[in-house]
């Protein structure tokens, strides 16, 4: 059995650590892409910037850079801008949301998109494609105004 003829100083064992300390803290934080990924994620999940793809059941062109996406049974909808025009986004039968990162949401932090797809549902390769980069959940009157085919029920009561 080895034994310890003199336990190491308990100052310098503090003194060696203060000095890693200093030189980790010396050292510049350079946040890597996924830490800044997470950030704008978290900032689109605290201002609504978000959508369940899966949840998506109706959309509307409003232009050529903007589509009305509804999500279950809201009257409210999502209004998402693109990054770019896509041309025939007004007729096209179908759009498919792609979640280019994986997460399960579909936010303006640069990996989502918007492809115009097939009345079969299918995608090609080569068809237009454009980045989201704003995602904002509309009001119910809002909704309203910008589809050009919606109708607001009569108001049933005026309660606050």
């Amino acid at each position: 059995m080895a034994t310890i003829d003199a336990p190491f100083p308990r100052l310098a064992l503090f003194a060696a650590l203060f000095a890693m300390c200093c030189v980790a803290s010396a050292s510049p934080a350079i946040p890597s892409s996924a830490t800044r990924l997470t950030s704008c994620e978290a900032r689109a999940i605290r201002h609504a910037e978000v959508m369940i793809a899966a949840q998506m059941v109706n959309w509307e062109p409003v232009d050529a850079r903007s589509v009305l996406i509804w999500m279950g049974r809201s009257r409210q909808a999502y209004l998402v801008h693109l990054a770019k025009p896509l041309p025939g986004i007004r007729e096209a039968p179908i759009i498919t949301l792609l979640d280019g990162d994986g997460d399960g949401t579909i936010s303006p932090c640069g990996k989502d998109i918007v492809v115009l797809g097939e009345e079969d549902g299918r995608v090609s390769d080569g068809a237009p494609r454009a980045a989201i980069v704003s995602v904002q959940l509309l009001s119910t009157k809002r909704t309203a105004q910008l589809d050009r085919g919606a109708q607001l029920p009569p108001l049933a009561s005026a309660r606050t």
